[in-house]
């Protein structure tokens, strides 16, 4: 892709290290040529000169983030196409920036044009300096989705459908319970994974022991607790009363996290899980 007349693919970095000691350019008979960087696990990318003029420089960023293209002198972007896609586990919140590229002098972008593939966030772009000196090729996110927004379109849910209090499917579970215990919001049958809770006594103490799943990425948006009560008609709940011991690991998606509610001096004790988005 550097120099090769006719070059065509997708040159990619997603790790380590690139310093190319000539210019890194897609050449104007390299007509499907790409350079991609993927999310931030990059040491370094550098060259003298970076020319894309008239080709697509595409980004895939993670929670980070890309590792920035940086050239000591000047980058041609002019006509190119600046593709912008999320990896799983971005979660840009509107207006929040990342800077992609950096010119020593110029960073030319005169007629790009922004392409956005992410199906989680929408980005907008500015050259920010002055000729002559440095200059930044930055994105900043103009509109965003949510991971529950995310879950429920993969479910084919829209509109009110989608509502976090809505039980689609009629289980008893809202849209969003079903999305933070795992359930198929258009499936009543499928609730997802159920708490679990047995009696433990060590001693003179006794406990119950309650455990229940929870998202384990850190971009779920979501908030668990428990509350308490002890009279199911004239009581009151309360998030006290309860201490969370322990965290494990159920799958991929999903950590158990469990609790312990002492019963030594209660005739009777309901336990509520909450599910909130944050």
């Amino acid at each position: 892709l550097g120099d090769r007349a006719g070059a065509t693919g997708v040159y990619s970095i997603s790790g380590g290290s690139l310093t190319a000691t000539t210019d890194l350019a897609l050449l104007p008979d390299s007509d499907s040529a790409t350079f991609e960087i993927v999310g931030s696990g990059a040491t370094s990318i550098t060259a003298p000169n970076s020319w894309f003029n008239g080709k697509t420089f595409r980004v895939k960023l993670d929670g980070d983030g890309s590792s920035p293209l940086e050239s000591d002198v000047e980058i041609d972007l002019e006509n190119a196409t600046l593709e912008v896609d999320t990896l799983p586990g971005f979660s840009g919140t509107v207006g929040q920036t990342f800077d992609i590229a950096t010119a020593g002098g110029n960073l030319l972008a005169t007629g790009m044009t922004l392409t956005n593939l992410s199906d989680t966030a929408t980005f907008g772009w500015s050259v920010v300096g002055s000729g002559g000196g440095t200059e930044i090729l930055r994105l900043t996110v103009l509109s965003s989705k949510s991971a529950f927004e995310i879950w429920t379109e993969d479910y084919g849910l829209t509109g009110d459908d989608a509502a976090p209090a809505n039980d689609y499917d009629g289980d008893g579970l809202a849209n969003l319970c079903e999305y933070g215990v795992g359930g198929d919001p258009t499936n009543f049958a499928n609730r997802g994974i159920s708490p679990a809770y047995r009696l433990v006594v060590e001693g003179s103490g006794s406990w119950m022991e309650y455990v229940y799943p929870k998202r384990s990425t850190a971009n779920s948006g979501l908030l668990y607790y428990l509350e308490l009560s002890d009279d199911l008609i004239d009581g009151t709940w309360t998030n006290s009363g309860y201490t969370v011991t322990g965290t494990g690991t159920i799958d991929s998606e999903f950590d158990a996290v469990t609790n312990r509610v002492p019963i030594d001096a209660k005739d009777q004790q309901f336990i509520h899980l909450i599910i909130e988005q944050n």
